[in-house]
């Protein structure tokens, strides 16, 4: 894959002007990641952990909470926030982020890795701060 598939790749994926700067900010790091891999591959993974961080950031400040990622997901859950399968999808990515931040080495991803997790933080921070 092209260093300029990769910058297509990361256009394709929903943002909002609803979106907290802070948030906002993680989502964007993340985006640049990809691109940037096509140099150091290793950003890839760094890419889909900083978009899970905006995930989790995106639900304390639309719950204003500072509860643990697996309470803010049933919250939002519970409030209708959250469909029960994007629910189920975050906890899936609950669990690779937690493998990540307590991984024992560097971890290494593909793109066929990397964009779903992307793409589903940027698709769910859209359905908790639509325009």
């Amino acid at each position: 894959m092209a260093h300029a598939d990769l910058v297509r790749l990361t256009d394709k994926w929903p943002t909002t002007a609803a979106t907290p700067p802070g948030v906002a900010d993680l989502l964007s790091t993340a985006r640049a990641l990809i691109p940037l891999a096509w140099f150091h591959y290793e950003s890839m993974v760094v890419a889909g952990m900083w978009s899970l961080l905006a995930v989790e950031a995106a639900l304390r400040v639309r719950l204003d909470s500072e509860q643990q990622l697996v309470k803010l997901i049933g919250r939002a859950q519970r409030d209708g926030l959250i469909t029960d399968q994007w629910a189920t999808r975050l906890h899936a990515a609950r669990h690779v982020r937690n493998d990540l931040a307590h991984a024992r080495q560097q971890d290494a991803w593909t793109v066929g890795m990397a964009a779903p997790v992307l793409a589903t933080a940027h698709e769910v921070i859209a359905v908790l701060y639509p325009d």
